[in-house]
């Protein structure tokens, strides 16, 4: 589902005189379905910025990033920004950790916006999200207001629920587990292991060591790839 060849990723501090910080450097690696692959690595290895890359948030420096959208192979790597929004809206789901959604916009509908965009009638969008805020334990009296106001871990499992509410082949979870308590915690893991089950190609950062342990297949240590 994921191909990458040759990945480098520098970023350019201009108000340092140009000061130029190597931050990846001919990364590969690919993923398959039915996978859940953990970035890992210390802090400043790189891990958030692949990631980034992975979503096409920050475009590559250098390497090929191929992704299989409906059937054919997309290098995101030097794709126009319309194909990049047709591989989102399709083909690649992203959990931040941290939710980004127009004030005002009912909780109800931010999860339910994704299966809207690919088409899917409002009612089933509606139901749907329904199941995963009632699966996420987001009480139906806060489903009507912006999540904008919602506590840290309430917003996380709204980012969770909007992140699963597409059948997307690939995932791409940013610390997914962060802030949330032991009971939606393991919601979650259970969550993620079914997608993975299903064949959805998953690549997260998981800080927190049993939830890595317990849905990822195997690991991409950046600190390793760097000294190779």
């Amino acid at each position: 589902m994921l191909q990458a060849e040759g990945l480098a990723k520098t970023f350019t501090l201009h108000l340092k005189d140009g000061l130029r910080l190597p931050v990846l450097s001919d990364m590969s690696f690919t993923v398959t379905s039915d996978e859940a692959v953990a970035l890992t690595g210390p802090s400043g290895s790189g891990k958030s910025t692949l990631m980034r890359m992975l979503y096409a948030n920050y475009r590559c420096d250098a390497g090929v990033l191929n992704v299989r959208h409906q059937g054919d192979w997309v290098n995101l790597a030097d794709a126009s920004a319309r194909m990049v929004r047709t591989v989102r809206r399709e083909t690649i789901g992203y959990v931040s950790q941290f939710l980004r959604v127009i004030p005002r916009v009912p909780t109800l509908q931010v999860v339910a916006e994704p299966l809207i965009e690919r088409g899917a009638e409002e009612g089933h969008a509606s139901r749907r999200a329904s199941e995963l805020l009632e699966r996420l334990n987001i009480p139906a009296k806060l489903w009507d207001l912006s999540p904008v106001t919602f506590s840290g871990g309430e917003q996380q499992r709204v980012n969770i629920a909007r992140g699963f509410a597409a059948p997307y082949p690939i995932l791409l979870l940013d610390e997914p587990t962060a802030s949330l308590d032991a009971e939606n915690r393991q919601v979650v893991i259970n969550m993620i292991c079914e997608a993975r089950d299903a064949g959805t190609a998953i690549v997260g950062i998981f800080h927190d060591t049993p939830a890595r342990n317990a849905v990822c297949t195997r690991e991409i240590d950046l600190a390793e790839k760097a000294a190779a």
